[in-house]
């Protein structure tokens, strides 16, 4: 089964890019391909790579497909487990490559990779102010950051009840949202990473989910069989929007352009 990454990072590390995900399994996976581009493997040697991994009994248990947003759409990468990322590179050996470039740069991948890529995911500490300038100066930040988020009276006027969930329908409507329905608002929300698509229907961002601003609730229907009186239950599940990711929507959608027009918003 395909993971759903939670947050995604690019880090820096001898000179070159690599790709981590935090999927929605609370696991932190490393991007097969950024590794190899930054070993300086060509697409040859990459493709062995990722085959061997696959092959290995070990390494296979630490192999994921993860898609991830760009923006030309939902990409998939093969990644592998950060507990296995050592394991991994310590099988290539360094001993037979004769690019000392290369072998070089494979050590310190083999040393320092898994924990470079580790740290990025760790939460940073808040920085205690050493001057008084250094404090006007968070603070000035501070206010500016909250001047963009609080809700504005101005912004989109729908009512949000206190309690109750929100169908996409209803959120669309209560937004006046493109005016278009729920459709035009699912690809807006795919474009701008909230949601993604999976086996034509759309899904939030586990990250949103846990914000509160989205619920999922799973159910059952009964499907009846041709010809037979009983049927079957089929499991589905609906995507309910809450009341506070109505008004936090309210307010993203309009810091990135969208503006409310009679009847909807464009």
């Amino acid at each position: 089964m395909n993971l759903v990454p939670v947050e995604q990072k690019s880090v820096s590390f001898q000179n070159a890019k690599l790709m981590a995900f935090k999927a929605s399994d609370g696991n932190i996976y490393a991007g097969v391909k950024w590794i190899c581009q930054g070993l300086g493997f060509d697409d040859r040697k990459q493709r062995a790579e990722v085959e061997r991994m696959t092959k290995d009994v070990v390494l296979n248990k630490g192999v994921q497909k993860i898609g991830y947003p760009t923006t030309g759409g939902i990409q998939e990468a093969t990644c592998i487990n950060l507990n296995f990322l050592p394991l991994w590179l310590a099988k290539i050996n360094a001993n037979i490559i004769k690019d000392k470039q290369i072998q070089d740069k494979l050590i310190q991948y083999q040393i320092k990779a898994k924990d470079v890529l580790a740290e990025a995911f760790l939460q940073k500490q808040f920085a205690v102010p050493q001057t008084y300038a250094d404090a006007l100066r968070i603070a000035a930040d501070l206010a500016e950051e909250n001047q963009k988020l609080l809700p504005k009276a101005e912004s989109f006027d729908s009512f949000i009840s206190s309690e109750g969930l929100l169908s996409v329908s209803e959120a669309a409507e209560s937004l006046r949202f493109i005016g278009a329905g729920p459709k035009k608002l699912f690809k807006v929300l795919v474009k701008q990473a909230i949601f993604f698509p999976k086996s034509g229907k759309y899904y939030p961002y586990q990250q949103y989910i846990d914000r509160g601003y989205f619920e999922l609730k799973q159910s059952t229907y009964l499907q009846k069989k041709k010809n037979e009186e009983t049927g079957e239950e089929k499991p589905y599940s609906k995507i309910y929007v809450t009341p506070t990711g109505l008004d936090w929507l309210s307010r993203y959608l309009k810091v990135r352009g969208y503006k409310k027009i009679k009847g909807g918003v464009a």
